[in-house]
C-alpha cells in the first residue's frame, strides 16, 4: 500500500520550492529534494525517496493547519489521495498492531486516525479545534478560563453561561454560535453498559468515565470497579450495550417519535459531519477492546513493554443506531482464587475526547 502511494504521487515542477517553504514554516528538519537527489544513484530511490518527503511535509502542513494547504487546487488534489490512502494504511496497522499485542502502538495509531481526521496536532490541549475552522490558541484560552476543556463541557454548560462565553467573551458572530452548536448536536454522546454472561456480578452497576488521552488506566476518585466471579476455564461473553443520542436527527422524522421500538432498530447514517479540514467524506467508525491487564512486575525495567498486557479481543463497529450491542469472547484464567483485571475501551476513529474506559476484575472460584 506504501509503495503504491509513493508511485501515485506526482512531484511536479515547482514543488521543491513550495515543500522547502512549508518546511520552514513548520520548522521541520527534513531533506531537501536536492539533498535527497544526490543520496543514491537509483532513480527508483530517488522518486520514492521525494515523494515521501513530499507526504510527510504535506500531512504535518495539514495537520498544523496550515493555510497553504487547502487553497491550492493541485497540493489540495494530492493531499485528498494521501489521505485516503493512509486513513486505510491507519485501519490496516491497528489490525496488525493489535494481533501481535502492541497495544501501545494500537492506541497511537487510533490516536493519529482522530487526528487526522480533525486535523490536529496535540489532541491533549486543543481538542476545542473541532469546534471550527476559526478557532485559535486565544480563543481556546478564554474556553478554559470559562472552564470549558471539550466539547462535553460546552454541551453540559448552563444556557446563560455559554450565551455569555460565546457571544461577550469571545463576541462570536451569529454564524459563527451556529456552527459551533451543529458541531455540538453531531458530537457523539454515547452511554456504554455492559455485563459478563457466564461470570456473577458481585456489584450492583458499572459506572463510567471518560477516556483521557493519555491513556490511563487509574479510575476516577469514588468510583467502584466491578467485581465480577466464575468458574476457572470459563468461557465468557463480555455483553456491551452502547446507547447513543441521536435526538438531532430525529427531529427531521416526526414519524418515527412514538415508535421506540422501531428507532431503536433505525439505522442512522454515520457520515462524520461538520469536518473543518478533512477534504473527504468520512464515516465514522469505533474500536471495541477488551485487553487482560498484567500483573505489575517491580523487575520490570521496561514499563512500557508491549506485551505486558494481552488484547484479548477486539472489533471495529458503527454506531449506527440508537441500542448497539456487542459481544466479545474471552476466557478466564485456570487458576482458582486469584483476581484478574480487566479494561474495556471504546475508541472512535474521527472525534476526539467521546472515547470511553472502563475497569473491572474477575474472580476464579471453584464452585
Amino acid at each position: 500500500m506504501v509503495p503504491q502511494l509513493q508511485e501515485e504521487c506526482l512531484i511536479r515542477k515547482g514543488d521543491n520550492q513550495i515543500l522547502d517553504q512549508l518546511c520552514r514554516d513548520l520548522n521541520l528538519n527534513l531533506m531537501s529534494n536536492t539533498e535527497s537527489s544526490k543520496s543514491s544513484s537509483s532513480s527508483n530511490y530517488q522518486h520514492r525517496s521525494l515523494t515521501s518527503r513530499k507526504i510527510q511535509i504535506l500531512l504535518n502542513s495539514y495537520i498544523k493547519r496550515h493555510k497553504f494547504i487547502l487553497s491550492r487546487p493541485l497540493v489540495k488534489n494530492d493531499l485528498i489521495d494521501i489521505l485516503r490512502f493512509v486513513m486505510d494504511l491507519l485501519f490496516a496497522m491497528v489490525d496488525i498492531s493489535s494481533s501481535n499485542g502492541w497495544i501501545n502502538t494500537c492506541l497511537r495509531i487510533m490516536e493519529l486516525s482522530q487526528m487526522l481526521v480533525q486535523a490536529i496536532s496535540n489532541p491533549v490541549n486543543d481538542k476545542l479545534m473541532q469546534l471550527s475552522m476559526l478557532m485559535n490558541k486565544d480563543r481556546i484560552r478564554i474556553f478554559k478560563e470559562s472552564g470549558v476543556t471539550d466539547i462535553y463541557d460546552l454541551i453540559n454548560m448552563n444556557d446563560d453561561d455559554r450565551d455569555e462565553l460565546l457571544t461577550e467573551k469571545l463576541s462570536l458572530s451569529e454564524k459563527e454560535i451556529s456552527q459551533i452548536a451543529q458541531v455540538c448536536n453531531d458530537f457523539p454522546i454515547i452511554e456504554t453498559e455492559y455485563t459478563i454472561l457466564g461470570c456473577n456480578d458481585l456489584n450492583e452497576k458499572n459506572k463510567r468515565r471518560r477516556l483521557d488521552s493519555d491513556n490511563s488506566t487509574n479510575t476516577k476518585n469514588g468510583e467502584t470497579q466491578r467485581l465480577f466471579e466464575c468458574n476457572p476455564e470459563s468461557e465468557l461473553t463480555l455483553s456491551i450495550d452502547i446507547s447513543r443520542d441521536f435526538s438531532s436527527n430525529e427531529e427531521e422524522d416526526n414519524d418515527l417519535k412514538n415508535q421506540n421500538d422501531i428507532k431503536d432498530q433505525e439505522i442512522y447514517p454515520c457520515i462524520v459531519k461538520n469536518l473543518n479540514y478533512y477534504p473527504l467524506e468520512k464515516e465514522e467508525n469505533w474500536w471495541v477492546i477488551l485487553i487482560k491487564i498484567a500483573v505489575p512486575n517491580s523487575s520490570k525495567e521496561n514499563k512500557d513493554d508491549e506485551n505486558e498486557d494481552e488484547i484479548l479481543s477486539i472489533r471495529r463497529i458503527q454506531l449506527n443506531k440508537i441500542s448497539n450491542q456487542v459481544l466479545l469472547k474471552f476466557n478466564s484464567i485456570e487458576d482458582s482464587g486469584m483476581i484478574t483485571n480487566y479494561k474495556l475501551l471504546v475508541i472512535c476513529d474521527s472525534y476526539i475526547g467521546c472515547d470511553q474506559e472502563f475497569m473491572f476484575s474477575i474472580k476464579t472460584v471453584e464452585s
